[in-house]
């Protein structure tokens, strides 16, 4: 603590109701954090009393985590430049036992992410920054009144920054009651988003900022009251929320993976069960009544990837039709055929890898090995092959070596994880063969290479890049767009379009000679979009790429869990779409046209003319997304890039109506929309701008992720940036046509 010589380095204000709240507990956790000179405040109105040089919060329920302060002090010391972070918050019961959820957001806040809510145990910063605040009395809005505190700061337009290992607990102490969760809701909208929103607040329209409609804001709150309605035994409330169809659009837009986050988030906050480590803790029944109640809503066919995130926190299969998910095969795609040239699988091999990994991919090359319809399988081996025999059943080492005897298996030795053109350029130099290169863990049935094969004739020999099916304990489900295990177990025709991954692809299908770009030498095996990178980069060299994933059933067998969302993940993205940069720059360096558009991107801004979607930031990265994008289809069913033009006049949505009707069925048809506007005087991505307008907001949610798009105001978007984004469109149209 303090002395009278020595100012407080840390002011630590404890807040909140007193009476019948553990307060000891929390003093005692701020006791114990190690810090010399810290100061500590009991009560809402102490902010101005704060001495320290920074000052950081703690409810009267909730406690720091050990080392806490430590971990953010060292943190703001060693950054300088850093006036306010944040740390994740647990969620804990009465007795102190973790409910697996987390109130936090892990990545640097500015204030137009201000609407996402944050819990002020978890923040700490320069004093400075809270001068002249106070916190909200309003009862109404729980731990809501330091989400508000915070965004108020974040309004000054400081940065904060996440800390992970500065974390604090928050108690859950009561199970709340639907009065409560609705007065809390309409506190929310009121008083948190009324004061964000205000018109007072220039700082919404600056540059630096891309401000999400207030429409947004609000239906994120609604997300999560629908949500905690739906667990809580309230379905009606969820029935009346469901006649807006701007909220079942909304809800749409969500992954599986952060839609189960959020319900994890609300059975520990209505429940104090965790459900992710113990899902025992809640009766089968109070689940099965759950799942009942979300079919009875109607949410397998309006928003499936809420019933799916649903499941997969129960551990209850998805709700499937009795009728066959996918179509017969042509009889050209089961009959056996002959294939003139050779059919190889290359594949590569890491011996130093974990070994439980290592025996998993051994067994697959084994099966791979012992498919009919595959004549080799060339493994570019990393590591010496007698640590792979070391690992493996002697039956398994002998299948091995008479694989190799008989010339079916060929190890090549390498010394580090291989790029994709060191692959493409090996299969170059087996001679005319019929390749596919395939990562380790993938395993290709009889069936698949027969289809294979007969597809790939019939459809005219394009390159195949197949979307794989993971292999789960009920069946085989195509990849969705999340990277890990627990992978969704639901059938293609359940998925809205977001949930399509078509930018991720474990299996390429070509004949040799094959010609690639030698910038596909920088994009490495199972990085971060390096599917996306190799089937755009082929685009630009004029091949055709197909994914008949629908038809095509390539089996993953893998269950090691994968973190692209971290730095790593983030920076291989990066490089891989660099990389496509410099590979479309030099493929148009002598274009007459394109190779100046190429090079005034930056010219195009969100608010009058721009490519993609209005959360973008990265031209060239929306060009990848485009070029890199291929949809599930079935074989020889291949719709052709085609596009549509929407033309609105005089600023008036309204006078395009029947044309806006035609927007989800564009989306689900992979159509590039060229959006033409007149009459906007502030501009604005037409996402914002339908969202906005109340017929058409659910119209607009979906546009928010959807790449295929071009939004230009003719009448205030310079005559350059409409010259380039007109370009860019003709370009990709080129390019997708093949």
């Amino acid at each position: 603590m303090t002395t009278a010589t020595m100012p407080p380095l840390i002011s630590v204000v404890i807040y909140g109701p007193i009476e019948q709240s553990p307060l000891a507990q929390a003093i005692e956790s701020v006791g114990t954090q190690g810090i010399e000179h810290l100061e500590l405040l009991i009560g809402d109105n102490n902010i101005a009393a704060a001495q320290g040089e920074y000052i950081a919060f703690l409810a009267t329920t909730d406690l720091f985590e050990p080392g806490t302060l430590k971990a953010r002090l060292n943190y703001l010391l060693s950054n300088p430049d850093t006036d306010l972070i944040h740390s994740p918050v647990k969620l804990i019961d009465l007795d102190g036992k973790d409910l697996g959820a987390v109130i936090t957001r892990p990545k640097a806040i500015t204030f137009d992410a201000a609407i996402n809510p944050i819990h002020l145990s978890g923040v700490m910063g320069k004093t400075q920054l809270f001068r002249g605040l106070s916190l909200s009395q309003d009862p109404a809005l729980g731990w809501y009144q330091g989400w508000l505190l915070f965004a108020q700061v974040l309004s000054t337009g400081v940065t904060s920054e996440y800390v992970e290992h500065g974390g604090a607990q928050h108690r859950v102490c009561q199970t709340p009651t639907l009065e409560l969760e609705l007065q809390r809701h309409q506190a929310a909208l009121d008083v948190v988003l009324g004061w964000i929103y205000a018109p007072s607040h220039a700082v919404i329209t600056k540059p630096r900022y891309r401000f999400p409609p207030l429409t947004v804001a609000k239906r994120l709150r609604e997300l999560s009251l629908f949500i905690w309605c739906l667990i809580s035994g309230n379905a009606h409330v969820c029935r009346s929320m469901m006649k807006n169809s701007g909220l079942v659009a909304f809800l749409n837009t969500w992954l599986v993976k952060s839609l189960r986050d959020e319900i994890y988030l609300q059975l520990a906050y209505h429940y104090q069960v965790n459900l992710r480590s113990q899902p025992e803790q809640l009766a089968q029944e109070t689940k099965a009544t759950i799942v009942q109640h979300a079919m009875v809503l109607g949410l397998r066919e309006r928003a499936p990837s809420l019933l799916l995130a649903l499941c997969e926190c129960f551990d209850i299969p998805y709700p499937q039709e009795p009728a066959t998910i996918l179509a017969d095969f042509n009889d050209m795609a089961t009959a056996s055929v002959h294939t003139p040239s050779p059919w190889v699988l290359i594949t590569s091999f890491r011996t130093h890898g974990a070994a439980d990994e290592v025996q998993n991919c051994a067994q697959i090359l084994l099966d791979n090995c012992g498919t009919a319809g595959i004549d080799q399988v060339h493994v570019l081996l990393e590591g010496p092959p007698s640590i792979l025999e070391n690992l493996l059943a002697p039956a398994q080492v002998q299948a091995l070596h008479t694989y190799q005897e008989s010339g079916k298996l060929i190890f090549s030795p390498i010394s580090s994880r291989p790029d994709y053109k060191t692959l493409f350029d090996y299969a170059n130099t087996l001679g005319h063969v019929s390749a596919a290169i395939a990562n380790a863990d993938m395993r290709l049935p009889e069936t698949a290479v027969r289809q294979m094969n007969a597809g790939r004739v019939a459809d005219g020999n394009p390159i195949y890049a197949l979307t794989r099916w993971n292999h789960t304990k009920t069946g085989d489900f195509l990849q969705g767009m999340q990277a890990h295990p627990p992978w969704p177990q639901w059938p293609p025709d359940a998925r809205h379009y977001f949930e399509k991954h078509c930018l991720s692809y474990d299996c390429y299908v070509f004949d040799t000679p094959i010609s690639v770009p030698p910038e596909l030498a920088s994009v490495s095996m199972a990085t971060y979009g390096c599917d996306t990178a190799i089937a755009a980069m082929l685009r630009t060299e004029g091949y055709q790429v197909h994914n008949p994933c629908l038809s095509i059933q390539t089996l993953h067998l893998d269950e090691k869990m994968r973190d692209y969302a971290g730095t790593q993940g983030q920076q291989d993205l990066s490089n891989n779409v660099a990389s496509f940069g410099l590979a479309i720059m030099r493929r148009y360096a002598q274009h007459p046209i394109y190779a100046h558009s190429l090079q005034q991107l930056s010219i195009l801004e969100k608010q009058t003319a721009w490519l993609g979607g209005p959360g973008n930031s990265d031209v060239m990265h929306t060009i990848f997304l485009n070029l890199g994008a291929t949809p599930w289809t079935k074989q020889g069913n291949y719709p052709p890039f085609s596009s549509i033009h929407i033309t609105i006049q005089d600023g008036n949505l309204d006078t395009a109506e029947e044309a806006l009707a035609n927007i989800p069925a564009a989306i689900e048809r992979n159509l590039f929309i060229f959006w033409e506007l007149n009459g906007f005087p502030q501009g604005g991505h037409i996402a914002d701008l339908l969202v906005n307008h109340p017929r058409f907001e659910a119209i607009g949610y979906p546009l928010f992720g959807y790449q295929r798009q071009s939004v230009l105001h003719q009448d205030i978007a310079s005559k350059n940036a409409q010259i380039v984004l007109r370009n860019l469109y003709q370009m990709i149209s080129e390019l997708l046509l093949g």
